[in-house]
Protein backbone atom coordinates (compact mmCIF):
# COMPACT_ATOMS: atom_id res chain seq x y z
CA UNK A 1 0.00 0.00 0.00
CA UNK A 2 1.36 3.43 -0.90
CA UNK A 3 0.38 4.93 2.44
CA UNK A 4 2.31 2.21 4.31
CA UNK A 5 5.36 2.77 2.13
CA UNK A 6 5.27 6.49 2.90
CA UNK A 7 4.99 5.84 6.66
CA UNK A 8 7.83 3.32 6.52
CA UNK A 9 9.98 5.74 4.53
CA UNK A 10 9.29 8.49 7.09
CA UNK A 11 10.28 6.17 9.92
CA UNK A 12 13.52 5.25 8.16
CA UNK A 13 14.23 8.91 7.50
CA UNK A 14 13.58 9.78 11.15
CA UNK A 15 15.87 7.00 12.36
CA UNK A 16 18.59 8.03 9.91
CA UNK A 17 18.31 11.66 11.02
CA UNK A 18 18.59 10.68 14.68
CA UNK A 19 21.64 8.54 13.96
CA UNK A 20 23.35 11.25 11.93
CA UNK A 21 22.77 13.93 14.57
CA UNK A 22 23.45 11.77 17.62
CA UNK A 23 26.62 10.11 16.35
CA UNK A 24 28.85 13.20 16.78
CA UNK A 25 27.40 13.83 20.26
CA UNK A 26 27.95 10.22 21.31
CA UNK A 27 31.45 10.24 19.83
CA UNK A 28 32.30 13.42 21.73
CA UNK A 29 30.92 11.97 24.97
CA UNK A 30 32.95 8.80 24.44
CA UNK A 31 36.13 10.79 23.83
CA UNK A 32 35.55 12.78 27.04
CA UNK A 33 35.09 9.56 29.00
CA UNK A 34 38.26 8.06 27.52
CA UNK A 35 40.20 11.25 28.27
CA UNK A 36 38.93 11.27 31.87
CA UNK A 37 39.85 7.60 32.34
CA UNK A 38 43.31 8.25 30.89
CA UNK A 39 43.83 11.15 33.32
CA UNK A 40 42.67 9.23 36.39
CA UNK A 41 44.95 6.33 35.44
CA UNK A 42 47.91 8.56 36.31
CA UNK A 43 46.70 9.56 39.79
CA UNK A 44 46.33 7.75 43.09
CA UNK A 45 42.65 7.87 44.12
CA UNK A 46 43.43 7.89 47.86
CA UNK A 47 45.90 10.78 48.01
CA UNK A 48 45.34 12.68 44.76
CA UNK A 49 49.07 12.59 44.00
CA UNK A 50 50.45 10.97 40.88
CA UNK A 51 50.74 7.20 41.03
CA UNK A 52 53.80 5.34 39.78
CA UNK A 53 52.58 5.47 36.19
CA UNK A 54 51.91 9.19 36.43
CA UNK A 55 55.29 9.77 38.06
CA UNK A 56 57.09 7.87 35.30
CA UNK A 57 55.18 9.84 32.65
CA UNK A 58 56.14 13.14 34.30
CA UNK A 59 59.78 12.04 34.44
CA UNK A 60 59.73 11.26 30.72
CA UNK A 61 58.57 14.82 30.09
CA UNK A 62 61.30 16.17 32.39
CA UNK A 63 64.02 14.23 30.57
CA UNK A 64 63.53 16.28 27.43
CA UNK A 65 64.50 19.48 29.30
CA UNK A 66 67.51 18.03 31.15
CA UNK A 67 66.96 20.45 34.01
CA UNK A 68 68.93 20.05 37.25
CA UNK A 69 66.71 18.68 40.00
CA UNK A 70 66.68 17.42 43.56
CA UNK A 71 65.20 13.95 43.92
CA UNK A 72 63.87 12.44 47.11
CA UNK A 73 62.19 9.30 48.39
CA UNK A 74 59.92 9.60 51.44
CA UNK A 75 58.74 6.63 53.47
CA UNK A 76 56.50 6.46 56.52
CA UNK A 77 58.23 4.81 59.47
CA UNK A 78 56.73 1.61 60.92
CA UNK A 79 53.55 2.13 58.93
CA UNK A 80 52.47 -1.49 59.34
CA UNK A 81 52.44 -0.97 63.11
CA UNK A 82 50.29 2.14 62.63
CA UNK A 83 47.78 0.06 60.65
CA UNK A 84 47.89 -2.78 63.17
CA UNK A 85 47.43 -0.49 66.14
CA UNK A 86 44.89 2.02 64.83
CA UNK A 87 43.30 0.26 61.85
CA UNK A 88 43.45 0.76 58.11
CA UNK A 89 40.99 3.67 58.16
CA UNK A 90 43.44 5.63 60.30
CA UNK A 91 46.26 4.46 58.02
CA UNK A 92 44.42 5.99 55.07
CA UNK A 93 44.10 9.27 56.97
CA UNK A 94 47.86 9.22 57.64
CA UNK A 95 48.57 8.63 53.94
CA UNK A 96 46.21 11.41 52.81
CA UNK A 97 47.52 13.99 55.28
CA UNK A 98 51.13 13.10 54.52
CA UNK A 99 50.40 13.43 50.81
CA UNK A 100 48.77 16.83 51.39
CA UNK A 101 51.83 17.98 53.35
CA UNK A 102 54.17 16.77 50.59
CA UNK A 103 52.14 18.55 47.93
CA UNK A 104 52.02 21.76 49.99
CA UNK A 105 55.77 21.64 50.63
CA UNK A 106 56.76 20.91 47.04
CA UNK A 107 54.43 22.92 44.84
CA UNK A 108 54.30 22.59 41.04
CA UNK A 109 56.33 22.42 38.88
CA UNK A 110 57.70 19.91 41.41
CA UNK A 111 56.63 16.34 40.64
CA UNK A 112 55.06 14.55 43.61
CA UNK A 113 53.79 10.98 43.69
CA UNK A 114 52.75 8.09 45.86
CA UNK A 115 54.85 5.38 44.27
CA UNK A 116 53.49 2.50 46.32
CA UNK A 117 52.18 1.61 49.77
CA UNK A 118 53.57 4.15 52.22
CA UNK A 119 56.31 5.41 49.88
CA UNK A 120 56.35 8.75 48.09
CA UNK A 121 58.74 10.38 45.62
CA UNK A 122 59.49 14.00 44.76
CA UNK A 123 61.40 15.65 41.95
CA UNK A 124 61.83 19.35 42.66
CA UNK A 125 63.74 21.96 40.70
CA UNK A 126 65.36 23.77 43.62
CA UNK A 127 68.96 23.57 44.82
CA UNK A 128 69.92 20.58 46.93
CA UNK A 129 70.43 22.58 50.15
CA UNK A 130 67.06 24.32 49.87
CA UNK A 131 65.26 21.09 49.01
CA UNK A 132 66.92 19.33 51.97
CA UNK A 133 65.69 22.14 54.25
CA UNK A 134 62.18 21.70 52.85
CA UNK A 135 62.42 17.95 53.40
CA UNK A 136 63.43 18.51 57.01
CA UNK A 137 60.55 20.94 57.51
CA UNK A 138 58.23 18.22 56.20
CA UNK A 139 59.83 15.70 58.58
CA UNK A 140 59.34 18.04 61.53
CA UNK A 141 55.71 18.66 60.59
CA UNK A 142 54.97 14.92 60.44
CA UNK A 143 56.69 14.31 63.79
CA UNK A 144 54.66 17.12 65.39
CA UNK A 145 51.28 15.61 64.38
CA UNK A 146 50.62 13.50 67.46
CA UNK A 147 47.26 12.34 66.11
CA UNK A 148 48.94 10.77 63.08
CA UNK A 149 51.30 8.61 65.13
CA UNK A 150 53.74 8.43 62.21
CA UNK A 151 57.10 9.88 61.26
CA UNK A 152 58.97 9.85 57.95
CA UNK A 153 62.41 8.90 56.68
CA UNK A 154 63.58 10.92 53.69
CA UNK A 155 66.44 10.30 51.27
CA UNK A 156 67.63 13.22 49.15
CA UNK A 157 70.05 13.49 46.25
CA UNK A 158 70.96 15.85 43.42
CA UNK A 159 70.42 15.21 39.71
CA UNK A 160 72.58 17.53 37.59
CA UNK A 161 70.39 17.27 34.53
CA UNK A 162 73.30 16.28 32.33
CA UNK A 163 74.34 12.87 31.09
CA UNK A 164 71.98 10.27 29.73
CA UNK A 165 68.37 11.49 29.81
CA UNK A 166 67.12 7.90 29.98
CA UNK A 167 69.06 6.83 33.08
CA UNK A 168 69.99 9.96 35.02
CA UNK A 169 66.79 10.35 36.99
CA UNK A 170 66.46 6.63 37.62
CA UNK A 171 69.97 6.60 39.07
CA UNK A 172 69.12 9.64 41.20
CA UNK A 173 66.03 7.83 42.49
CA UNK A 174 68.19 4.83 43.39
CA UNK A 175 70.56 7.08 45.34
CA UNK A 176 67.63 8.76 47.10
CA UNK A 177 66.26 5.32 47.95
CA UNK A 178 69.63 4.28 49.43
CA UNK A 179 69.65 7.47 51.51
CA UNK A 180 66.09 6.84 52.68
CA UNK A 181 67.00 3.35 53.91
CA UNK A 182 70.06 4.80 55.65
CA UNK A 183 67.69 7.18 57.45
CA UNK A 184 65.51 4.24 58.48
CA UNK A 185 68.47 2.20 59.71
CA UNK A 186 69.52 5.19 61.81
CA UNK A 187 66.19 5.06 63.63
CA UNK A 188 63.87 6.89 61.26
CA UNK A 189 62.40 10.37 61.57
CA UNK A 190 65.38 11.85 59.75
CA UNK A 191 66.61 13.22 56.42
CA UNK A 192 69.71 11.76 54.77
CA UNK A 193 71.46 13.32 51.76
CA UNK A 194 73.25 11.06 49.29
CA UNK A 195 76.20 12.56 47.43
CA UNK A 196 77.58 10.58 44.51
CA UNK A 197 81.09 10.76 45.96
CA UNK A 198 80.18 9.79 49.52
CA UNK A 199 77.90 7.76 51.72
CA UNK A 200 74.56 9.26 52.80
CA UNK A 201 74.88 11.96 55.46
CA UNK A 202 72.26 13.33 57.81
CA UNK A 203 71.25 16.96 57.32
Amino acid sequence: MPEADVVLACIYLLVLTLVLFSAPILTHALLLLLRRDAATAFYDPLTGLRNRRGFDAAIVEHRAHRRPATVMVIDLDEFKLVNDRFGHAHGDVVLRRTADAIHSTFLPPSITARTGGEEFAVVTFTELAQAADQADALRQWCAAQADLSATVSIGVTHHPGSGSPTTGLEQALERADIAMYAAKHAGGNSVFVHNESSTPTIT
